[in-house]
Parts: C-alpha cells; structure tokens; sequence
C-alpha cells in the first residue's frame, strides 16, 4: 500500500470515529442521586440564604431524541425532585466531552418555567451542570439561578436567587422520571 492512500485513508477514519463517538454518546445519568443545594438569594429588601438537604434528585435519559429540523440524535435528561417543597421538576440537554466521555455537561430548564412568574407554582429555574461518572464517586454538580414569589412573603416581592447544587449517585438504577412539556 503506498504512503499516499495510507495518509488519506487516516483522516477519514478519524471523521467516521469521531462521528460513530458523537452518536453513540457511552454517559447515563439515569439513577439517584442525593446531596444538597445552597441559594442565596435577594428579594429587595434583605438577603436570604436557604440550605437545602435534598433526599433524592432522580435522573432518567433518553438518548434517542431528535431536534426540529435536525437529523442529530440527542441525549435528554429528565429530573425530578420529588421531596422538595415545591415539588420541582426539569428537563435538560447532555452535552458530551468527546474528548473524555465520562463527563460533560447538562444544561436545563425547570419545567413549567415562565418569563411572567404566573401560575401555581410562581417559581422559574434554569441552570447548567458538569458531571463525572467514570469514577467510585460519580457527582453531578450545577448552578442554578431562579425567580420566585413565596406567598408568605408580604408583598410578594420576587426573590432572585442563584443555587449550587453538590449530588453524589447513589444508584444507577432507572427511576423512570415522565418527560414534562415546557409552557
């Protein structure tokens, strides 16, 4: 084999290995994961720190997911924080480290979330993650910022807060977390 079909036969592997990577994405969030999360916040008038000890956050993925428009397969989370008060739920985006697949990031959205504060809940959230799961000690660690009007708050003044979340998994079983439609 000449040295010219060997130099052009490289990058088209690496093209086809880079692609076959991109599609066959090997993280799963999917399991329990427990830890705590730390808002400060600000209402107007004071400053509030609020520490939350969370239970459990359960995460389900699905990784055959198409965008509009689009023939690239993505990998959707759906999380949920079922002891928390409220009761919150999100649905976020992976966004894979090609280069070391046992970490990345997720970008999310809490569900329901509004640029009016209206309805039942009146708490909007967003926030974006990095994690690690190739480790003993597999972490999913974000950053938050959300709106909220708390009823017992006189005025109902918004309370603007940015939170930090620390979970460590500790399962990998599927709790099977429902998608939810964003508003």
């Amino acid at each position: 084999m000449k040295m010219s079909t060997v130099l052009s036969i490289i990058p088209t592997a690496l093209i086809v290995g880079i692609m076959s990577l991109q599609e066959s994405y090997g993280a799963d969030l999917s399991g329990t994961w427990s830890g705590d999360m730390v808002c400060n916040c600000y209402n107007g008038k004071s400053d509030l720190k609020i520490r939350t000890e969370i239970p459990e956050l359960l995460i389900s993925q699905d990784d055959d997911v198409t965008g509009p428009g689009s023939a690239q397969v993505k990998s959707l989370v759906y999380m949920s924080v079922p002891g928390g008060n409220p009761q919150k739920a999100y649905v976020g985006e992976i966004n894979p480290n090609l280069m070391h697949p046992e970490s990345g990031e997720v970008v999310f959205v809490e569900c329901g979330t509004s640029v009016t504060l209206e309805g039942p809940a009146r708490w909007s959230e967003m926030g974006r993650a990095g994690f690690r799961i190739a480790s003993a000690k597999q972490t999913f660690d974000a950053t938050s910022i959300l709106a909220a009007v708390f009823a017992e708050d006189p005025g109902y003044a918004v309370n603007a807060c940015t939170c930090s979340w620390r979970f460590d998994r500790v399962s990998d079983i599927d709790p099977l977390v429902p998608s939810c439609a964003l508003n």
